[in-house]
C-alpha cells in the first residue's frame, strides 16, 4: 500500500515536472517574440512639428532601420530619465539617440552612430569676463544643463557641481540670455536649429569651452541582455542604408547645420581649448 502510494506520487510529481518546462519553454518563446520595445523623447531631432516639418531625423531612420533588419518593435516617447532607466533595467530594448561615453560604453550594445557630434560650453558675447583655460575654471560660473543628459553627468565626474539642471537646452538658452546663468551646454549640430525654433539670433552667444573630445557622436544602442541575433541584425541594417546613402539623405539638414556651425564661428573654436583636467 505504501510502496503503491509511493509509485502514485512519483508519477504525479513527474507529471507536473515535465507540464512546468513546458510551460517554461512556451513562456520564453512568447517572450523572444514580443517586439522590442524602443524608447526616445520628444525632441526636434525625433518628433516633426507644425514648424520644424523636416525634423525628426532620428525616428525616420530608425523606423527604417528596424523594417529592413525585420524587427518587430513597439516605440515609446517618454522623458529622457524614464526612458534612460528601462534601457538600463529592461532587456530586448533599445534607446535613441543618446550620446556615446566611455562611462556608458559598458552598459549598452551600440549599434550606429545616427549624427557625430561635439558639445561646446556657450557665453553671450559681451561676456568677456567669463575666461576658460581648463575644464576646472568651470568651477566659477553657473553652467546650464539639461537633466541627466550625458554632459549633465560628464560634468559631475569631473567634479563640477556648478550646475543647474532644466529640461531643454532651450531654457538654457533663455536662462542665459536673462543673465541667469554664465554658460550653457549644447552640441555643434544642435545649436543653430535651437537658435531658430526659439527666434534667437545665435551672433549673440559664442563657443566659450570644448567639451569632451571622447564622446563619438548620437547613436542608437541596445540594453544589456538583449538577444544577440537582434543586435547583428540591427548593425547589417544600419551598414546597409549608410551605404546606400540613406541616412545621409535623411541627416541632411542636420548636417548642413554642422558646416553652417563651423563657418560661423571659426575664429571662436579656433580659441576653445581641449580640457585638460
Amino acid at each position: 500500500m505504501i510502496l503503491n502510494t509511493r509509485l502514485r506520487y512519483s508519477k504525479n510529481f513527474f507529471l507536473a515536472l515535465i507540464i512546468s518546462c513546458y510551460q517554461c519553454i512556451t513562456s520564453y518563446d512568447v517572450t523572444a517574440n514580443e517586439p522590442v520595445m524602443v524608447f526616445t523623447e520628444n525632441l526636434p531631432i525625433t518628433s516633426p512639428t507644425v514648424n520644424n516639418p523636416s525634423g525628426g531625423e532620428a525616428s525616420r531612420f530608425v523606423k527604417l532601420l528596424l523594417e529592413e533588419a525585420g524587427i518587430d518593435y513597439h516605440l515609446h516617447i517618454l522623458p529622457w530619465r524614464r526612458s534612460y532607466l528601462k534601457v538600463q533595467t529592461h532587456p530586448n530594448t533599445m534607446i535613441y539617440p543618446m550620446a556615446r561615453t566611455p562611462t556608458r560604453e559598458d552598459q549598452f550594445h551600440w549599434v550606429g552612430e545616427l549624427l557625430p557630434i561635439q558639445y561646446y560650453l556657450y557665453r553671450l558675447k559681451t561676456r568677456t569676463d567669463i575666461k576658460m583655460e581648463t575644464l576646472a575654471d568651470a568651477r566659477n560660473y553657473k553652467i546650464g544643463v539639461v537633466n541627466y543628459y550625458a554632459m549633465h553627468e560628464y560634468l559631475l565626474d569631473k567634479n563640477i557641481h556648478s550646475v543647474e539642471p532644466v529640461n531643454s537646452s532651450e531654457q538654457n538658452i533663455k536662462k542665459l540670455l536673462l543673465g541667469r546663468i554664465d554658460l550653457f551646454v549644447a552640441s555643434d549640430s544642435g545649436i543653430l536649429p535651437m537658435c531658430r525654433r526659439i527666434n534667437v539670433d545665435c551672433e549673440l552667444i559664442t563657443p566659450a569651452f570644448k567639451l569632451a573630445d571622447e564622446i563619438s557622436g548620437l547613436y542608437l544602442a541596445f540594453s544589456q541582455g538583449t538577444d544577440p541575433e537582434l543586435i547583428e541584425k540591427a548593425k547589417l541594417a544600419d551598414a546597409k542604408l549608410k551605404e546606400q546613402g540613406v541616412h545621409r539623405e535623411i541627416f541632411s539638414n542636420r548636417f548642413n547645420d554642422l558646416e553652417g556651425f563651423y563657418s560661423l564661428w571659426s575664429d571662436d573654436i579656433e580659441m576653445t581649448i581641449h580640457p585638460t583636467q
